[in-house]
């Protein structure tokens, strides 16, 4: 150690050692592979060893032997035997002087003129040792993997390089000598590589590194077992790397590797398919070359085609120590993989899948898009291969956390606005239809994770957010739509409870537009017969929380806010109004008495609350009121509220909708009671549908009939009062206008009627014959208004001349009075 630790001047040596220095010429090609001394032969192995290693050639690095003077009384030859017949030092021995000669190797590196002649004795000693037992070689690596590494960090470039390039020599010749199974010896060599990989802060050091392990892949393949683990490990540490080239370099190692010797790295150790997917991971969150990253998704799906199809060895769980187990045969075809243990799914599978389900809120669209296809495409094409239980955990901690943001309402705050909406409209969108397509494509196996499904749509459905409710309402559709046909009877009692959460969450606040937020109303309160509509409970209830509207820029901007909340609400209700209509529609036959009922309370309830607040005059004077300050103030958009008579009622739409989804479900459930043709029993439970039906048509009607008789007093009144205050003239306008938004009234409401008509025109004859008593003094008072549209005049002649006609004409012709 003295020796080699001394002083001497670079590239020659003082005194008579000239023939000696001749001897310790090196070359300086990076490039020329490290020649290997033959131990059997004392003769070669002397000569061969002048030639060992390798060097950076460049100024600084120095090679001389210690000083002449101690050269003169040393044979030089002596001093090689004492590297070449290391071998024969015992094992004690061989581990003390590799970790002396480290030592004396960092003094010289140190040095203000650094020298390299104890590394390269270092790679000398640590091939001639090579050979020796397992027990006994870990140990010296142990020592020389912490020496690699501190050098292979050096700040002088050319000593991190020459160590670098001396390691990957090693690394080579070890290569050369076959694997047991159950070791990990090639990992244990190469880790140094994945340490300075991540370390080194030279660019240049950190390729080269790139360049040897691709050197290594290209050359050795065949004989790379559990050295996998730390070449994938130094790919992954070089995919988010900040130089492009690095990052570039390493992707075209990894890319041939996975397309032309993908056999081999699984081959023996199947731990190694799960290191080959993170790395292909990292890669997909490079952000150099999005090409890299979308073929980097591709390969995953590659991998996901192997793994099903049984081309990753022995398919085990590897074992703590070893990472393989034995005695397990090559995987049958995806059948024998159904059976699988739940553990070997999670190991192999859930890292491929977890990974493509974060790149699905990546900032990159082409990478959302292709990862969210690709994600999919694995789960719809192999997902019958997948047990329930880990179905299970593929919904819990793969597709579920993809909204976590978006429930979370993390999203919302701050800014990039554009970046949400791209992402809510696109990515979330296809991801919601996705995961209902898996779920009713694999209800048999993934049926116990509705309740997680039902929570994650009406959870969007429930949002303040009106597209996004709107996006959840949808995906509740499809998958009512494309499930429902498989759904048990206590999985749409499920359902049901889940809408009827939603829509009692989503009910609009209109007094909170006037006031503080109200308390909600209660879900049923019938109607007194021949009551003002603002009159009463209602108008008493609403009263108590009205306050005066407040002024400012503050004010205006939160009571421009409250006012967007109350339409989101509204948009958000009516969407599950026409849910629940198609809900019916579809599948009628499924539902049972008790789930009808439900479904029509819905309904009862959100028609009450909208009604509640459209016949409401004192609310809808205060909104408008409200709606004319805040107008034009700081902060406040445009008014939605118009004026007139119709859209100053903030929940006309929505009362109007519910009614026409109200009336539809019940004349079909009504026809089905008298038809026999689907499921009668679940129908008939429903207490008196016959009787829901024609109240319902006749408060319709009765409605309708009254707001008319209202309207022509009104327009007298008006008329009357106009032309004794302003004269005829005036009078004349006054009136017009008055009549006109009433008309408008009128028609607005039109349809509702025309559908209670056709109701009773498709209505059985028993129960027509039965009520007509009382709606024939309806029908006739119908006659009356003439302000009504064509359309409900056409459906009362036609209710007139195919229902009430036949009856009377057999009444007449029996010689019965008709009354």
């Amino acid at each position: 150690g003295g020796l080699a630790a001394g002083g001497g001047k670079p590239l020659a040596w003082e005194g008579g050692a000239g023939e000696a220095a001749s001897r310790y010429s090196r070359s300086s090609s990076m490039d020329m592979p490290i020649q290997y001394a033959d131990t059997n032969n004392p003769t070669v192995t002397e000569e061969a060893a002048m030639n060992v290693g390798s060097s950076i050639s460049g100024v600084g690095l120095e090679e001389a032997p210690p000083p002449a003077g101690v050269i003169e009384l040393i044979d030089p030859m002596e001093v090689h035997r004492m590297f070449v017949h290391s071998e024969r030092l015992n094992s004690e021995a061989v581990v003390e002087f590799v970790r002396a000669l480290c030592r004396v190797s960092l003094e010289e590196l140190r040095s203000d003129r650094p020298r390299v002649f104890a590394l390269t004795k270092i790679v000398e000693i640590a091939h001639f040792n090579m050979s020796r037992i397992r027990l006994v070689w870990t140990r010296i690596w142990n020592v020389l993997a912490d020496y690699f590494i501190t050098v292979g960090c050096h700040p002088n470039l050319q000593i991190a390089m020459h160590a670098v390039d001396s390691l990957r020599q090693l690394a080579m010749k070890f290569l050369e000598r076959d694997e047991l199974a159950n070791y990990q010896f090639q990992n244990d060599f190469l880790k140094p590589f994945v340490v300075v990989m991540r370390q080194s802060a030279c660019m240049q050091t950190r390729e080269l590194i790139i360049r040897c392990v691709s050197q290594m892949v290209l050359v050795r393949v065949s004989n790379i077992k559990s050295g996998w683990k730390s070449m994938f490990m130094v790919f992954t540490t070089a995919a988010a790397d900040e130089q492009r080239a690095i990052v570039s370099l390493a992707f075209e190692t990894v890319e041939k590797i996975v397309r032309e010797h993908f056999a081999h790295i699984t081959e023996t150790e199947t731990a190694t398919f799960t290191d080959c997917v993170n790395c292909l991971i990292a890669f997909t969150n490079s952000h150099f070359n999005m090409d890299i990253s979308l073929n980097a998704i591709a390969f995953l799906r590659f991998c996901a085609l192997k793994l099903a199809e049984g081309a990753i060895g022995q398919l085990e769980m590897p074992s703590p120590a070893s990472g393989v187990q034995e005695g397990a045969a090559r995987p049958a075809p995806p059948s024998y993989m159904a059976e699988l243990d739940h553990d070997v799914h999670v190991y192999f599978w859930f890292p491929l899948l977890a990974g493509l389900s974060e790149l699905t809120f990546d900032a990159r669209p082409p990478i959302r898009k292709s990862a969210l296809e690709v994600l999919f495409d694995i789960l719809r094409v192999h997902g019958h291969i997948f047990s329930e239980a880990f179905w299970g955990r593929v919904f819990d901690s793969v597709l579920l956390p993809i909204f976590d943001h978006v429930r979370s309402g993390e999203m919302f705050a701050g800014d990039g606005q554009d970046e949400i909406d791209a992402w809510l409209y696109e990515t979330c969108t296809h991801c919601l239809r996705f995961v209902v397509d898996l779920f009713a494509q694999f209800y048999q196996v993934v049926g116990d994770v509705l309740p997680q499904i039902l929570t994650l749509l009406c959870g969007f459905a429930k949002r303040p957010h009106e597209r996004l409710a709107a996006v959840g309402v949808e995906a509740l559709g499809r998958l009512l739509r494309d499930a429902g046909p498989l759904l048990k009877p206590q999985d749409w009692d499920l359902v049901l409870a889940s809408l009827k959460e939603a829509v009692g969450d989503t009910l609009p606040d209109v007094y909170s537009l006037v006031g503080p937020p109200s308390a909600p109303l209660p879900e049923e309160q019938p109607e007194q017969q021949g009551a003002d509509p603002g009159e009463g409970p209602l108008l008493e209830q609403g009263s108590r929380r009205r306050s005066e509207p407040q002024s400012g820029e503050a004010e205006a901007r939160a009571w421009g806010a409250l006012r967007r909340a109350v339409q989101s609400r509204s948009t958000t209700q009516t969407l599950l109004m026409k849910l629940l209509g198609e809900v019916h529609a579809t599948h009628s036959a499924r539902l049972e008495g008790g789930q009808l009922a439900a479904l029509l309370h819905m309904l009862r309830r959100v028609m009450h609350h909208a009604r509640a607040a459209n016949r409401d005059h004192c609310l809808r004077s205060l909104i408008r009121i409200a709606s004319e300050e805040m107008e034009g103030k700081p902060g406040m958009g445009p008014s939605s509220l118009d004026s007139g008579l119709v859209s100053d009622q903030p929940l006309l739409e929505l009362e109007r909708s519910t009614a026409h989804v109200y009336l539809a479900i019940l004349m079909r459930a009504h026809l089905q009671l008298h038809s026999g043709a689907s499921r009668t029993e679940g129908v008939q439970d429903v207490a008196d549908v016959d009787s829901q039906l024609t109240q319902y048509i006749e408060q319709v009607l009765r409605g309708y009939v009254l707001m008319a008789e209202q309207l022509r007093e009104g327009d007298t009144a008006a008329s009357q009062e106009a032309e004794a205050l302003s004269g005829a003239a005036l009078g004349s306008e006054a009136s017009t206008d008055c009549t006109s938004q009433k008309h408008a009234q009128l028609d607005f409401q039109g349809p509702l009627v025309t559908a209670a008509l056709q109701g009773l025109l498709q209505m059985a004859a028993p129960t027509f014959q039965e009520k007509l008593p009382v709606l024939f003094a309806l029908l006739t008072d119908l006659i009356k208004c003439q302000a009504a549209p064509m359309e409900v005049f056409r459906k009362l002649s036609a209710v007139f001349a195919d229902r009430i006609g036949p009856i009377l004409e057999e009444k007449l012709a029996k010689g019965v009075e008709c009354q």
